[in-house]
């Protein structure tokens, strides 16, 4: 499972069966380290309200590319300068 070098491993489902899953590992002999916990992603996706299988989806795909760029997965209005980390050229002057 976690001796991957995957950055990004997502468990479907509530929290107490991730940890149902992780106990049962341990007592099958295989204890994770820390560095293996930081990938592993459970429950899956961001929050953005999803109730329906396409949303779940969206939401868990969403929370992949932040993983894989880096990036936390918050709104892009709440972020400060270029939404790309640019600097921000004006061409205009008042």
């Amino acid at each position: 499972m976690l001796p991957s070098s995957v950055s990004y491993i997502g468990i479907f489902g509530p929290k107490s069966r991730t940890q149902r899953l992780l106990q049962d590992l341990k007592s099958e002999g295989f204890a994770p380290k820390d560095a293996q916990l930081q990938r592993l992603y459970a429950p899956v996706g961001l929050d953005i309200g999803a109730d329906s299988p396409e949303a779940i989806a969206l939401s868990i795909v969403a929370e992949i590319q932040a993983v894989l760029a880096n990036r936390a997965g918050g709104m892009l209005r709440a972020k400060l300068g270029s939404i790309h980390g640019e600097e921000i050229k004006c061409l205009m002057s008042v």
